[in-house]
């Protein structure tokens, strides 16, 4: 075969130690990362409008979703959960989920989707932990939880995880 048919570990030393050689390599590591942090932004946006379309079916709610807005020591009084601090220490929402990505803060992060994931999850555990089992909103944490599983299989399947 030709020179450029043999694996790398055969290229001799002085081309293997080369500028060129180190940034072509260097170049297409970079590119395999740049495409998994596109494809994780990708995912992000599908498993956000996954979440975001739940409605609330739940009498007197009038499809409110508790997880939209941020839950901030300012507004937790207004949003009738004055103690929510004194057991939770840091919130999570759905409008902050959009604000990272908008921002780029997702895509700042080394594996983006994997901080989404941490970010929707503590949307759930947030709500278990600060609601009794029984409570409405223990109740939609489990459907939102159930919506993300869902998601999250779906992703497996059209990325083959």
């Amino acid at each position: 075969g030709h020179k450029q048919d043999r694996p790398i570990e055969l290229l001799p030393p002085e081309v293997l130690q080369s500028d060129a050689f180190k940034l072509n390599a260097l170049n297409s590591n970079e590119t395999a990362a740049a495409k998994q942090k596109k494809m994780d932004m990708e995912d992000i946006v599908v498993g956000y409008k996954a979440l975001d379309g739940w409605k609330n079916e739940a009498e007197g709610w009038n499809g409110y979703n508790p997880f939209i807005e941020l839950i901030t020591p300012e507004n937790a009084e207004k949003l009738g959960v004055p103690t929510y601090f004194q057991i939770i220490n840091k919130s999570m929402s759905l409008d902050e989920i959009k604000r990272k990505y908008k921002e780029k803060e997702y895509l700042a992060c080394a594996q983006p989707y994997a901080e989404f994931k941490r970010d929707v999850e503590l949307i759930v555990s947030n709500a278990k932990e600060f609601n009794i089992e029984g409570d409405p909103v223990y109740g939609f944490a489990k459907e939102i939880e159930k919506i993300f599983k869902k998601s999250e299989k779906e992703r497996k399947k059209r990325r083959n995880l």
